[in-house]
């Protein structure tokens, strides 16, 4: 009764161990892999959403601030006398509520107005502090480069931003500004921002200071000592944009949190899963050793029964393919080789030398020497040939008695016959004896080349018969040569 290798049980056990953990450690890569995507996909859109919501805010503040220019530019030129009578006579309160009331119509959301000189002084002085330092150090850059960086100022009462424009036709170069709120801005921050996303205007030239969120200005931000973005605020900004004339950049921050929770929130699904798959595992792991048992018995009858089976065809397809003797390809090999380097020359377009060779009066040889010396003899001469004929595209067969034929493909006729004869110094330089020759004491052989560049319509047989013709006429020119078929 035949028993089971207890070694071989242990290595079934071992290799099912192994895959068991490759499989779960591949598993596990996969399933962070899909996590990791599925992050990256969160990740991806919001920062889409928060590129889009920043664009958007963007253009829409620079439009809204283009509107303001116009529509100041538009009111001065329109109202530029009153505005001349009030710089004429900044005292008359009339004149300057007229002038806020014909503000209120056209722009309702202005915040104040101011008429300056072109020196930079404020003509109606007296403004109840509604005009800061900042303001007049906007005014002054404004007469000196002729161009607003809008940006936001403080002042006692709210927080707000100026519109300036030059009086038209004004020989003093007055200037005319309105103020705004920061509500329009504010809430079109509110309306484009993301959900769990915030969208803010900031300085970037003031250390990222921040000027205005979607509930206003800094002055309704509380519970902040500093009004400059955190080094963990810089760390949540998604996406920015510039604003064209103006100091600001819109930015957009993701709450805090937001990520860390759905990655968190991702792996841990992903987790319980791998943790399922485990237990399942391991499961069929216990199954797959228990019959692993049963079967290795019939495996390893199995696998010597395909080892024989394989060494035999090794050994039928080697003594139905070589030559017992001489150890080269036998003539039903070359047969089949010369087939299909025919077919593969007749579709690449390139040349095939086929060389027929024979030894020159081996009859004699066999007479004088014997069959057994004969025999050696076809060894030497099958020896140099594999010396001399190495090349990936060069094939060497005994063709019967003491004929050989060599392929040579992808060469010239020229190459081919150089290295035919110099087969025929190194068989020479053997100097094997052969008393019984007609041309020589040593052996020596003849050859026939031929050289096609195979058509659809030629045969391989023809170019056999060829260069035997070839090899014929090696011998009756004197033997001992190389003969090219022409």
């Amino acid at each position: 009764m035949n028993e089971v290798n207890p070694v071989s049980d242990l290595s079934i056990k071992k290799s099912v161990n192994i895959y068991t953990f490759i499989a779960l450690v591949g598993f596990a890569a996969f399933l962070y892999w899909l996590a990791n995507d599925r992050y990256n996909d969160f990740f991806q859109a919001h920062q889409q959403s928060a590129k889009k919501a920043v664009q958007v805010a963007a253009a829409e503040i620079k439009e809204i601030i283009d509107n303001k220019r116009r529509a100041v530019g538009y009111f001065a030129d329109d109202n530029r006398s009153l505005i001349l009578d009030l710089s004429l006579h900044p005292d008359e309160v009339g004149l300057h509520d007229e002038l806020n009331q014909r503000i209120a119509r056209s722009v309702p959301d202005f915040f104040a107005s101011n008429i300056v000189t072109a020196s930079g002084d404020l003509i109606i002085g007296d403004f109840e502090g509604k005009v800061g330092e900042l303001c007049l150090a906007d005014i002054k850059h404004f007469i000196g480069a002729n161009r607003q960086q809008v940006r936001v100022h403080p002042n006692n009462d709210t927080y707000h931003y100026d519109v300036l424009t030059q009086l038209p036709d004004d020989r003093e170069g007055k200037l005319f500004f309105v103020s705004f709120n920061l509500n329009e801005l504010s809430d079109l921050l509110e309306l484009i921002q993301p959900t769990r996303h915030e969208l803010l205007l900031v300085n970037e030239g003031m250390q990222n200071l921040i000027e205005i969120n979607s509930k206003g200005g800094r002055d309704v931000i509380s519970d902040r000592l500093d009004y400059r973005l955190t080094g963990e605020e810089l760390s949540r900004i998604m996406s920015s944009a510039k604003i064209d004339d103006t100091v600001w950049s819109v930015i957009d921050l993701h709450q805090p949190g937001l990520l860390a929770e759905y990655r968190k929130k991702t792996f841990s699904e992903y987790l319980v899963v791998y943790f399922l798959v485990v237990v399942i595992a391991l499961y069929m792991r216990s199954v797959l050793v228990s019959r692993d048992h049963r079967r290795s018995l019939a495996e390893t009858q199995l696998r010597k029964s395909n080892d024989e089976i394989r060494s035999l065809n090794d050994k039928l397809e080697l003594l139905a393919t070589t030559d017992s003797l001489t150890g080269l390809y036998n003539r039903r090999y070359i047969d089949h080789r010369l087939e299909m380097e025919w077919s593969r020359c007749q579709r690449t377009g390139n040349p095939i030398n086929i060389a027929i060779i024979d030894i020159d009066y081996f009859k004699n040889y066999n007479d004088q020497y014997g069959h057994q010396a004969g025999d050696e003899c076809l060894k030497a001469v099958a020896d140099t040939m594999a010396t001399i004929f190495k090349r990936a595209g060069d094939t060497v067969a005994r063709y019967g008695g003491e004929e050989f034929i060599i392929i040579m493909s992808d060469i010239s006729v020229k190459q081919a016959e150089l290295i035919l004869q110099q087969f025929q110094v190194a068989l020479k330089n053997k100097e094997i004896q052969h008393k019984s020759s007609m041309i020589g004491d040593y052996l020596t052989v003849s050859a026939g080349l031929l050289t096609a560049m195979p058509k659809p319509s030629d045969s391989v047989q023809d170019a056999i018969k060829n260069a035997d013709k070839a090899l014929y006429m090696a011998k009756e020119s004197g033997r001992n040569q190389v003969y090219v078929y022409k």
